[in-house]
């Protein structure tokens, strides 16, 4: 397996474990000094591979692209979401990572169109897509950890 997949799933698998046990209102509370909630990250790093990984390379996306409008960057949560969307959500999160693994080993990747990062970095292949992605996944990861702290807090 690639390598920066294999990172990349590790991290989505210490953010569930993170959030075992959270609870509806828990997911969707927003923090004061936060701008979005635990479970829009959710949805957030599922559709940011489809438009940084799969996009580029001129493949269809493996989740519903109504998730990839809602989640994409620049959005915030625009509703409180049910137990079904929540567990909507966490299915697409696992979904979309085991889809890449399979499209990775079997070769769809087989063209790249280059973007730029909002930290205005080039990302000119696959590979350097796949590396922007398991520090995008850390650095929300890092994020889901100060709300999942907040949310504590608060005693939900």
């Amino acid at each position: 397996m690639n390598f920066q997949i294999y990172l990349i799933e590790r991290i989505r698998n210490r953010i569930k474990q993170n959030l075992e046990g959270f609870n509806v209102q828990q997911l969707n509370y927003i923090p004061k000094g936060f701008n979005n909630n635990l479970i829009w990250h959710i949805g957030h790093l599922s559709a940011i591979i489809c438009l940084r990984v799969y996009k580029p390379a001129g493949l269809d996306f493996p989740i519903d692209s109504t998730i990839v409008e809602t989640y994409k960057p620049n959005t915030k949560p625009e509703k409180v979401l049910n137990e079904q969307e929540i567990a909507v959500l966490f299915i697409t999160f696992d979904k979309v990572i085991n889809q890449l693994k399979i499209d990775y080993e079997s070769g769809k990747f087989t063209k790249f169109e280059a973007w730029q990062s909002m930290s205005n970095d080039e990302i000119k292949t696959l590979e350097e897509a796949l590396a922007f992605m398991v520090y995008h996944e850390g650095l929300h990861f890092g994020y889901i950890l100060a709300l999942k702290r907040s949310v504590l807090q608060e005693n939900l």
